[in-house]
């Protein structure tokens, strides 16, 4: 059995002393993060953010030891050779083991400087494979069948989803079958997509963070709680997983 905490809190807000005592107390294999998690909620640039990039990242490996749980880090934007990348690090036990840059930043992100990601990452981590994909990244069907065929049973997916005013519940409801239960099934693995509430550079946000598997939704939170500050703790048990179609 594997112990997923997801934290749907809001951009730049850290993680409060109470938080991360119950966090510990829940003693979790994963701690799942939204994306832009260091990000400020009023107006700024990706470019500022990446400055950042280093107190992010001794932030999350700190993290990762005081819960003693595989911290999958959101997102923080970082600049590698003169290029900005939205990249999710995974620390575990205080070292980064893995990497993996969004591959399909959005046009906003792109006019902000944002480089495409090259390729998938699937590790393994406390005897599981997983595989990180960012926001947008789902929206391409392929890419749960490429993290399937690579074997990861656990898709973690950090979002922000942009706040939708005339927003119903069928549409809700649609997106989230047609997206992550579908991805599910594609990839033959759990999906677990934390989202934050609130606000990020200045947009207004919806969270609806939720644990998929191919037989359907094991946690969900509903829309009337989809802008509260929340944790969400679920038992993901891989060995109820359909055989994965390995390349």
């Amino acid at each position: 059995m594997v112990r997923v905490v997801l934290c749907q809190f809001e951009a730049g807000s850290g993680i409060l002393p109470d938080e991360r005592r119950l966090i510990i107390e829940s003693q979790p294999d994963f701690v799942a993060l939204p994306e832009y998690f260091f990000a400020p909620q009023e107006p700024g640039t990706q470019a500022d953010l990446a400055s950042r990039a280093p107190e992010f990242l001794e932030y999350l490996a700190s993290l990762s030891l005081d819960t003693a749980a595989a911290v999958i880090g959101g997102t923080l934007v970082e600049r590698r050779e003169g290029k900005l990348y939205n990249t999710c690090p995974v620390f575990d036990r205080g070292h980064e083991i893995a990497r993996y840059d969004k591959r399909h930043p959005t046009l906003s992100e792109i006019r902000q400087g944002i480089t495409p990601g090259q390729s998938a990452v699937v590790v393994e981590v406390r005897g599981v494979r997983i595989a990180p994909l960012v926001c947008a990244d789902v929206l391409q069907p392929g890419r749960f069948d490429e993290a399937g065929a690579l074997g990861a049973r656990i898709l973690f997916t950090p979002v922000v989803s942009p706040f939708r005013p005339d927003d119903t519940l069928e549409q809700k409801e649609f997106r989230d079958r047609s997206i992550f239960l579908e991805g599910a099934r594609r990839a033959r693995a759990f999906v677990v997509k934390t989202a934050a509430p609130g606000r990020v550079f200045g947009g207004r946000l919806q969270g609806r963070s939720l644990v998929a598997a191919p037989w359907g939704f094991l946690t969900r939170v509903p829309p009337d709680q989809e802008q509260n500050r929340m944790m969400l703790t679920v038992d993901l048990d891989p060995s109820r997983l359909p055989p994965p179609f390995l390349k």
